[in-house]
């Protein structure tokens, strides 16, 4: 005869008997699984070529002494038309207290520094996120001074950099869309920053690609933004509107699978600073 391990438990006075195999089901259950989102953001027609900054400061001579030409950079589209440096951001609507677990393999990263410099009279990279807490280390690889001043929705800073110099600081305000961190005295100087609580956010890269990892499983909305238009509402695939009035989406995310959003489009006309 086998024998089974049984533990007894009691239940508003009800005696309930549960095998091993069923305590491990139900500790399963409450996990929600961890599963990916994928998708890129390309440009439909073509984009007028940006014209050159006027540089007109002290420093004029350093900024351009190896040629460089500055460009707005509000928009940057790649080869292929890929949208470069749209945020893709967790949303959650004003008093929704529901909140996503955080993978274990974000806690590290968290604590690693995120580096914003000022190189060849720009910043790089041009957009950036971080997680409230999370250190911002501002670095200056010039041989003149810059000040890097932040103006987001709930962070403002504004730290002076000499030649080649760091500065290291903590942003504590989650933000809802990002804000600008800029030189104020090379006024063409400007990057995008998204401070978050959680850390479901990617930005597009040079091709127009994201990727968000390990996001719990269920149902969750996401919203795209870009500099130019600010929520990207007019985002299409195949030809089709996807996204709300402010640039939301919902989608369900499946553990251990990558929800795939495919190829979506917006038109060059969106983008055009009007």
């Amino acid at each position: 005869m086998i024998e089974r391990t049984m533990i007894h438990r009691t239940v508003w006075g009800v005696v309930a008997c549960l095998t091993p195999m069923a305590i491990l089901s139900a500790a399963n259950a409450q996990e929600p699984g961890w599963g990916h989102l994928r998708g890129k953001i390309v440009v439909a027609g073509e984009m007028p070529v940006p014209a050159d900054l006027k540089i007109d400061t002290a420093d004029r001579n350093y900024c351009i002494a190896t040629g460089q030409t500055f460009k707005n950079r509000s928009v940057i589209v790649g080869k292929e038309g890929g949208l470069r440096d749209a945020y893709v951001m967790m949303y959650f609507g004003r008093g929704d207290d529901k909140r996503p677990a955080v993978h274990p393999s974000y806690d590290d990263s968290v604590k690693k520094s995120v580096a914003l410099n000022n190189e060849k009279c720009q910043f790089e990279p041009r957009a950036v996120f971080l997680r409230t807490g999370q250190p911002l280390e501002f670095q200056n690889s010039d041989s003149i001074g810059h000040n890097c001043h932040i103006v987001t929705m709930g962070n403002e800073e504004n730290c002076s950099l000499g030649a080649g110099q760091t500065m290291e600081l903590k942003l504590d305000e989650s933000d809802r869309v990002p804000g600008i961190v800029k030189c104020d005295v090379h006024p063409w100087m400007e990057a995008l920053l998204l401070v978050r609580d959680e850390p479901y956010v990617a930005i597009t890269d040079k091709d127009g690609n994201f990727r968000i990892e390990n996001i719990p499983a269920g149902e969750w909305t996401f919203q795209f933004w870009h500099q130019r238009p600010g929520f990207l509402k007019s985002l299409t695939r195949d030809g089709q509107s996807i996204v709300g009035r402010r640039g939301e989406i919902t989608v369900t995310i499946t553990a251990d699978e990558t929800t795939e959003l495919g190829e979506m489009r917006i038109a060059a006309d969106e983008l055009v600073e009007k």
